[in-house]
């Protein structure tokens, strides 16, 4: 599983690059979300272009997760973007720009051989390129050996195997996943990835381009009904729709061993 950050450069911005060296002062802006090791690649970036450029200056503007969708959203509606922005993996996200003509085309600028195809790949669409990778991330699933050990479970090889470590940790008054899914993103982890290897990894981006499949495929249906049954069996937290990530309420979970796995990125 992975999911794949990118920073794209918006129409109407000076291309990055342009730098006019000697002329007129530039400012640029950049928005994006990143924090630990990407967000200081980020900073470190931004500190080597405008050492390149000295007429320009870029305002870096850290942003928290979920605010952040729909202040990009309403930024680009309202026709004053950023110059340069944060984007997500698995194409949605970015192409709606990419359609209404906000993204510039940077295919031409950038040495794709440099990056990890599989990453470049989520930023490029009809063979051109929009945006360029600050990180590529798996998404495992976390989880407690103690936990594992004192109950005698071992690491799941099949969905049948999954279902029988829940129904040990339930009885034992365990909480199989941690989950905080008030920002819903959290969850569709759950739901995507069932999907994913119900209907295979070309699933989602035909289902959204409607390019053969739907949201309504027999695979989503499916996953969505073995979803239904780990609600049912009490795989998630009481309450997990009022549960905030960013305030790591599904993390302290794990760290205090009420529950026992996670499903999350990690970098």
């Amino acid at each position: 599983m992975s999911n794949e950050d990118s920073i794209d450069e918006t129409n109407g911005g000076e291309e990055a690059g342009d730098g006019n060296e000697g002329g007129e002062q530039v400012t640029l802006t950049l928005w994006h979300i990143e924090t630990g090791p990407s967000g200081e690649a980020i900073e470190a970036a931004v500190s080597r272009f405008e050492k390149k450029h000295p007429n320009v200056t870029v305002e870096v503007s850290q942003q928290e997760n979920d605010p952040y969708k729909s202040q990009l959203s309403v930024a680009m509606g309202g026709g004053n973007p950023p110059d340069v922005f944060h984007s997500w993996g698995g194409g949605g996200w970015l192409k709606q720009f990419v359609d209404s003509d906000q993204v510039v085309d940077i295919t031409n600028s950038v040495d794709a051989s440099l990056y990890n195809e599989a990453a470049l790949s989520v930023s490029t669409f009809d063979s051109k390129i929009y945006g360029v990778p600050v990180s590529m991330d798996v998404v495992p699933v976390f989880y407690n050996k103690h936990i594992f050990e004192e109950y005698g479970l071992e690491e799941p090889e099949t969905y049948e195997d999954l279902l029988k470590i829940v129904k040990t940790l339930v009885e034992n008054g365990i909480t199989p996943f941690a989950l905080a899914n008030q920002t819903k993103w959290t969850g569709s982890f759950y739901l995507m990835y069932l999907a994913e290897r119900i209907g295979g990894p070309e699933l989602f981006n035909e289902a959204f381009e409607r390019s053969g499949r739907t949201f309504d495929d027999e695979a989503y249906v499916e996953a969505g009904s073995k979803l239904q049954d780990l609600v049912e069996m009490g795989a998630f937290p009481e309450g997990v729709n009022g549960m905030n990530y960013d305030t790591g309420q599904s993390r302290q979970m794990l760290y205090t061993e009420s529950a026992a796995m996670m499903t999350m990125e990690d970098g």
